[in-house]
Protein backbone atom coordinates (compact mmCIF):
# COMPACT_ATOMS: atom_id res chain seq x y z
CA UNK A 1 0.00 0.00 0.00
CA UNK A 2 1.38 3.58 -0.96
CA UNK A 3 1.75 5.81 1.84
CA UNK A 4 -1.41 8.54 0.50
CA UNK A 5 -3.54 4.92 0.87
CA UNK A 6 -3.63 5.37 4.73
CA UNK A 7 -6.12 8.80 4.76
CA UNK A 8 -7.59 7.92 1.70
CA UNK A 9 -9.49 5.10 3.50
CA UNK A 10 -11.22 7.82 5.61
CA UNK A 11 -12.01 9.90 2.34
CA UNK A 12 -11.75 9.96 -1.52
CA UNK A 13 -9.46 13.24 -1.16
CA UNK A 14 -8.06 14.65 1.77
CA UNK A 15 -6.76 17.77 0.40
CA UNK A 16 -8.82 19.83 2.47
CA UNK A 17 -9.96 19.14 5.89
CA UNK A 18 -13.63 17.67 5.50
CA UNK A 19 -14.83 17.82 9.64
CA UNK A 20 -18.41 17.23 10.29
CA UNK A 21 -20.81 20.06 9.80
CA UNK A 22 -22.02 21.50 13.18
CA UNK A 23 -24.14 24.80 13.54
CA UNK A 24 -22.08 27.11 15.72
CA UNK A 25 -23.67 30.21 14.63
CA UNK A 26 -24.61 31.58 18.72
CA UNK A 27 -21.95 29.68 21.01
CA UNK A 28 -18.27 29.40 21.06
CA UNK A 29 -17.07 27.40 18.48
CA UNK A 30 -17.28 23.58 18.97
CA UNK A 31 -14.47 21.27 18.75
CA UNK A 32 -14.36 20.07 15.17
CA UNK A 33 -12.15 16.85 14.08
CA UNK A 34 -10.92 16.79 10.70
CA UNK A 35 -11.10 13.40 10.24
CA UNK A 36 -14.07 12.84 7.50
CA UNK A 37 -15.82 9.93 7.48
CA UNK A 38 -14.39 6.68 6.85
CA UNK A 39 -14.94 5.20 3.37
CA UNK A 40 -16.52 1.84 2.42
CA UNK A 41 -13.09 -0.06 2.68
CA UNK A 42 -12.30 1.15 5.97
CA UNK A 43 -15.32 0.03 7.34
CA UNK A 44 -15.29 -3.50 6.29
CA UNK A 45 -11.82 -3.87 7.91
CA UNK A 46 -13.64 -2.43 10.81
CA UNK A 47 -16.69 -5.11 10.85
CA UNK A 48 -14.35 -7.78 9.94
CA UNK A 49 -12.43 -6.61 13.24
CA UNK A 50 -15.39 -6.36 15.04
CA UNK A 51 -16.11 -10.16 14.08
CA UNK A 52 -12.87 -10.98 15.19
CA UNK A 53 -13.39 -9.53 18.79
CA UNK A 54 -15.83 -12.07 19.12
CA UNK A 55 -12.91 -14.68 19.25
CA UNK A 56 -10.33 -12.39 21.78
CA UNK A 57 -9.36 -12.88 25.02
CA UNK A 58 -10.93 -10.95 28.28
CA UNK A 59 -9.84 -7.29 28.42
CA UNK A 60 -7.73 -8.23 31.89
CA UNK A 61 -6.07 -10.68 29.58
CA UNK A 62 -4.68 -8.27 27.03
CA UNK A 63 -1.20 -7.24 27.68
CA UNK A 64 -0.51 -3.52 28.36
CA UNK A 65 0.09 -1.19 25.40
CA UNK A 66 3.56 1.06 25.43
CA UNK A 67 3.49 3.49 22.20
CA UNK A 68 6.63 5.59 21.74
CA UNK A 69 5.46 9.30 21.18
CA UNK A 70 7.16 11.77 19.04
CA UNK A 71 5.97 15.02 19.49
CA UNK A 72 6.86 17.45 16.18
CA UNK A 73 6.30 21.07 17.16
CA UNK A 74 5.88 22.88 13.04
CA UNK A 75 5.76 26.99 14.12
CA UNK A 76 5.62 29.71 11.50
CA UNK A 77 7.89 31.71 14.52
CA UNK A 78 9.21 31.30 17.52
CA UNK A 79 6.07 32.45 19.22
CA UNK A 80 2.99 31.56 21.13
CA UNK A 81 1.28 33.17 18.16
CA UNK A 82 3.28 31.52 15.40
CA UNK A 83 2.12 28.19 16.88
CA UNK A 84 5.95 27.77 19.32
CA UNK A 85 4.58 25.37 21.84
CA UNK A 86 7.37 25.60 25.26
CA UNK A 87 8.58 22.25 26.89
CA UNK A 88 6.22 22.75 29.59
CA UNK A 89 3.06 22.95 27.58
CA UNK A 90 4.40 19.61 25.67
CA UNK A 91 4.94 17.64 29.05
CA UNK A 92 1.54 18.38 29.90
CA UNK A 93 0.10 17.49 26.98
CA UNK A 94 1.82 14.31 27.44
CA UNK A 95 0.43 13.85 31.23
CA UNK A 96 -2.82 14.14 29.98
CA UNK A 97 -2.34 11.30 27.43
CA UNK A 98 -1.01 9.66 29.70
CA UNK A 99 -4.11 9.95 32.65
CA UNK A 100 -6.56 9.21 30.15
CA UNK A 101 -5.05 6.05 28.37
CA UNK A 102 -3.88 4.67 31.75
CA UNK A 103 -6.92 3.19 32.66
CA UNK A 104 -7.58 1.72 29.22
CA UNK A 105 -4.49 -0.25 29.63
CA UNK A 106 -2.38 1.98 27.60
CA UNK A 107 1.03 3.65 28.24
CA UNK A 108 3.40 6.30 26.40
CA UNK A 109 7.26 6.57 26.14
CA UNK A 110 8.32 9.96 25.41
CA UNK A 111 10.72 9.28 22.15
CA UNK A 112 11.83 12.35 20.91
CA UNK A 113 10.78 15.78 19.87
CA UNK A 114 11.55 18.09 17.08
CA UNK A 115 11.19 21.49 16.76
CA UNK A 116 10.81 23.11 13.10
CA UNK A 117 9.90 26.53 11.77
CA UNK A 118 8.36 26.49 8.35
CA UNK A 119 5.79 28.59 7.74
CA UNK A 120 3.86 27.13 5.09
CA UNK A 121 4.04 23.45 6.88
CA UNK A 122 2.73 25.19 10.07
CA UNK A 123 -0.32 26.21 8.21
CA UNK A 124 -0.80 22.98 6.30
CA UNK A 125 0.61 24.05 3.55
CA UNK A 126 3.34 20.32 2.17
CA UNK A 127 2.12 18.10 4.24
CA UNK A 128 3.41 15.22 2.46
CA UNK A 129 6.96 16.76 2.46
CA UNK A 130 6.71 17.62 5.71
CA UNK A 131 5.87 14.22 7.48
CA UNK A 132 8.08 12.40 4.90
CA UNK A 133 10.85 14.78 6.27
CA UNK A 134 9.81 14.96 10.37
CA UNK A 135 8.26 11.18 11.17
CA UNK A 136 10.34 9.10 13.83
CA UNK A 137 10.42 5.30 14.28
CA UNK A 138 7.99 3.09 12.80
CA UNK A 139 3.84 1.84 12.49
CA UNK A 140 3.58 1.61 16.15
CA UNK A 141 5.26 4.73 16.98
CA UNK A 142 2.97 7.88 17.42
CA UNK A 143 4.05 10.67 15.62
CA UNK A 144 1.83 14.11 16.41
CA UNK A 145 2.47 16.85 14.56
CA UNK A 146 1.60 19.88 16.34
CA UNK A 147 0.75 22.60 14.05
CA UNK A 148 -0.19 26.33 14.03
CA UNK A 149 -3.21 25.65 11.81
CA UNK A 150 -5.05 22.89 10.10
CA UNK A 151 -7.61 24.71 8.41
CA UNK A 152 -10.06 24.99 11.23
CA UNK A 153 -10.00 21.34 12.63
CA UNK A 154 -8.68 20.75 16.36
CA UNK A 155 -6.65 17.80 14.58
CA UNK A 156 -7.07 14.81 12.56
CA UNK A 157 -5.35 11.23 12.35
CA UNK A 158 -4.70 8.60 10.24
CA UNK A 159 -6.40 5.25 11.72
CA UNK A 160 -4.55 1.72 11.91
CA UNK A 161 -4.45 0.18 8.00
CA UNK A 162 -2.47 -3.58 6.97
CA UNK A 163 0.89 -2.27 5.83
CA UNK A 164 2.97 -3.21 3.08
CA UNK A 165 6.53 -2.09 3.81
CA UNK A 166 8.51 1.11 5.84
CA UNK A 167 6.82 3.82 3.00
CA UNK A 168 3.42 3.06 4.36
CA UNK A 169 4.95 4.99 7.32
CA UNK A 170 4.91 7.94 6.16
CA UNK A 171 1.37 9.39 5.94
CA UNK A 172 0.63 8.01 9.52
CA UNK A 173 0.19 10.12 12.75
CA UNK A 174 -1.57 12.62 14.21
CA UNK A 175 -2.11 16.28 13.31
CA UNK A 176 -2.99 18.39 16.60
CA UNK A 177 -3.61 22.45 16.57
CA UNK A 178 -0.98 24.00 18.66
CA UNK A 179 -3.73 26.43 20.44
CA UNK A 180 -5.57 23.18 21.95
CA UNK A 181 -2.89 21.96 24.03
CA UNK A 182 -2.66 22.46 27.76
CA UNK A 183 -1.86 26.67 28.20
CA UNK A 184 -2.84 27.35 24.28
CA UNK A 185 -5.74 30.41 23.13
CA UNK A 186 -7.92 27.40 21.30
CA UNK A 187 -12.18 28.12 21.53
CA UNK A 188 -13.73 27.75 24.43
CA UNK A 189 -13.17 24.89 26.47
CA UNK A 190 -10.56 23.14 24.05
CA UNK A 191 -7.60 24.06 25.26
CA UNK A 192 -6.86 21.64 27.88
CA UNK A 193 -5.07 18.34 25.89
CA UNK A 194 -8.34 16.53 25.41
CA UNK A 195 -8.15 17.35 21.65
CA UNK A 196 -4.98 15.22 21.15
CA UNK A 197 -6.55 12.46 23.26
CA UNK A 198 -9.56 12.44 20.78
CA UNK A 199 -7.21 12.11 17.75
CA UNK A 200 -5.02 9.51 19.37
CA UNK A 201 -8.61 7.57 19.67
CA UNK A 202 -8.32 7.44 15.82
CA UNK A 203 -4.65 5.99 15.76
CA UNK A 204 -6.03 3.00 17.24
CA UNK A 205 -8.85 2.64 15.32
CA UNK A 206 -11.42 4.32 17.15
CA UNK A 207 -14.38 6.04 15.31
CA UNK A 208 -16.56 9.20 16.10
CA UNK A 209 -19.08 8.08 18.40
CA UNK A 210 -21.98 9.65 15.98
CA UNK A 211 -20.65 7.67 13.15
CA UNK A 212 -23.65 6.27 11.29
CA UNK A 213 -26.16 8.17 13.15
CA UNK A 214 -29.50 6.40 14.65
CA UNK A 215 -29.38 3.59 12.16
CA UNK A 216 -27.20 0.48 11.44
CA UNK A 217 -24.08 -0.18 13.69
CA UNK A 218 -22.95 3.31 14.38
CA UNK A 219 -18.84 3.26 15.52
CA UNK A 220 -19.23 -0.69 15.08
CA UNK A 221 -18.75 -0.66 19.06
CA UNK A 222 -21.68 -2.19 21.52
CA UNK A 223 -21.63 -0.03 24.55
CA UNK A 224 -21.36 3.15 22.71
CA UNK A 225 -25.08 4.25 22.55
CA UNK A 226 -26.28 5.58 18.72
CA UNK A 227 -26.19 9.36 18.10
CA UNK A 228 -27.57 10.97 15.20
CA UNK A 229 -24.99 14.02 15.05
CA UNK A 230 -22.41 15.78 17.00
CA UNK A 231 -23.79 18.16 20.04
CA UNK A 232 -24.28 21.45 17.60
CA UNK A 233 -22.73 23.44 20.31
CA UNK A 234 -20.52 21.12 21.93
CA UNK A 235 -20.57 22.38 25.45
CA UNK A 236 -21.69 18.86 28.06
CA UNK A 237 -25.03 18.75 27.10
CA UNK A 238 -26.64 16.88 29.55
CA UNK A 239 -29.33 14.65 29.15
CA UNK A 240 -29.25 14.64 25.24
CA UNK A 241 -31.09 11.75 23.62
CA UNK A 242 -30.46 12.53 20.09
CA UNK A 243 -31.53 9.06 18.86
CA UNK A 244 -34.69 8.23 21.03
CA UNK A 245 -35.37 5.20 19.75
CA UNK A 246 -32.40 3.50 20.51
CA UNK A 247 -30.85 2.29 23.81
CA UNK A 248 -28.94 4.81 26.16
CA UNK A 249 -28.68 8.54 25.77
CA UNK A 250 -25.96 10.41 23.55
CA UNK A 251 -22.44 9.53 25.44
CA UNK A 252 -21.43 13.24 26.02
CA UNK A 253 -18.53 12.23 28.08
CA UNK A 254 -16.88 9.79 25.40
CA UNK A 255 -13.38 11.13 23.87
CA UNK A 256 -14.50 10.18 20.79
CA UNK A 257 -17.58 12.50 21.06
CA UNK A 258 -17.40 16.30 19.94
CA UNK A 259 -18.45 17.60 23.57
CA UNK A 260 -15.92 20.20 25.71
CA UNK A 261 -12.80 18.89 26.92
CA UNK A 262 -13.98 19.18 30.50
CA UNK A 263 -16.95 16.87 29.58
CA UNK A 264 -15.19 14.09 27.97
CA UNK A 265 -13.85 11.82 30.82
CA UNK A 266 -13.46 8.26 29.47
CA UNK A 267 -13.49 5.43 26.77
CA UNK A 268 -15.96 2.41 26.98
CA UNK A 269 -14.99 -1.32 27.96
CA UNK A 270 -15.81 -2.19 23.90
CA UNK A 271 -13.41 1.13 22.89
CA UNK A 272 -10.51 -0.46 25.28
CA UNK A 273 -10.84 -3.99 23.52
CA UNK A 274 -11.12 -2.14 19.50
CA UNK A 275 -8.27 0.03 20.56
CA UNK A 276 -5.91 -3.31 21.74
CA UNK A 277 -7.57 -5.71 19.06
CA UNK A 278 -6.33 -3.14 16.24
CA UNK A 279 -2.79 -2.55 17.92
CA UNK A 280 -2.38 -6.12 18.07
CA UNK A 281 -3.65 -6.99 14.43
CA UNK A 282 -1.97 -3.67 13.11
CA UNK A 283 0.33 -1.93 14.78
CA UNK A 284 1.89 -4.79 17.31
CA UNK A 285 5.65 -5.52 15.65
CA UNK A 286 5.29 -3.25 12.48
Amino acid sequence: MHVTNIFLLFSAALGTVTATPVDNSTDPMPFVCGNPPPTEEYLAQIREVAAMEETAGNLTEQATINANVYFHVVAASKTKKGGWVSDERLAKQFNVMKKEYAQNGITFTRAGTTRTVNAAWANRQDEAGMVKKLRRGSYNDLNIYIQKSLDGAAGYCSGPVGVGGPGTYDGDGCHVLADSLPGGGAYNGFNDGKAAVHEVGHWFGLLHTFEGGCEGAGDHIADTPAEKSPPPHGGCPAGRDSCPGREGKDPIHNHMDYTSGQCKTHFTAGQQKRMHTQWNMFRKGH
